[in-house]
């Protein structure tokens, strides 16, 4: 497991015997955090940021989009659609309007 680690450059597991076998696996300092996201959560934001790109540059394009027209173009469930939504209203980016199956978005 070590031999492992070390070809894959990663930091070597510890091991421990005391009643127990156990392994302890320790991140590399560039999984360590950065400001206040690691590496893994920076390319979510990143991810995070082109979605928004995406619903922006069709609502400049169609005026307004409902969730189905954006779960096609995100490819994410509605669930995650409309968190992203719920965000980017929350932040100012977007508007909801109506109700129900009459929601609809558009930039403010």
């Amino acid at each position: 497991m070590k031999d492992a680690a070390r070809e894959a450059e990663v930091a070597e597991p510890e091991f421990e015997l005391s009643g127990f076998f156990k392994v302890t696996f320790k991140r590399n300092a560039a999984d360590i955090s950065i400001g206040r996201q690691s590496v893994a959560n920076r390319s979510q934001s990143v991810a995070a940021t082109d979605r928004k790109k995406a619903v922006i540059t069709f609502l400049e394009e169609n005026g307004q989009a409902k969730v189905g027209e954006l779960i096609n173009l995100i490819g994410l469930s509605d669930g995650r659609v409309r968190a992203l939504l719920r965000e980017m209203v929350s932040d100012g980016t977007i508007e909801k309007v109506g109700t129900n199956r009459y929601t609809h978005y558009k930039l403010k």
